[in-house]
């Protein structure tokens, strides 16, 4: 309820940085609740798209564009896979059988 009231408080103020900054900390907060490796990997993974979003705004070309998200949404899909398939692949030896290591 609070996140909502300060969210709207700002929404009629047209603020949409503080909006934007209450919603990051509120789930921030919630996933710090869950584990603190979370939240490690919520900053890593809004560093990682900030950065992106920095060098999309100076980028000049269509290509250099494309390249900037292609590189964005790999590093964040690499942090998915990595906390949450890869038990799910060692534990059913998918991995081992795809890729012998023999």
């Amino acid at each position: 309820v609070v996140v909502f009231v300060l969210y709207y408080v700002n929404m009629k103020r047209q603020q949409v940085r503080w909006q934007n900054a209450i919603l990051l900390a509120a789930s921030y907060f919630f996933y710090l609740c869950q584990s603190t490796s979370f939240v490690v990997l919520l900053v890593f993974s809004t560093i990682v798209t900030y950065i992106s979003g920095l060098l999309l705004e100076k980028a000049d070309t269509d290509k250099k564009r494309n390249v900037i998200v292609a590189a964005g949404v790999i590093i964040n899909l690499m942090i998915l896979f990595e906390f949450k398939y890869t038990d799910f692949f060692l534990e059913n030896k998918i991995l081992y059988e795809c890729f012998p290591f023999d």
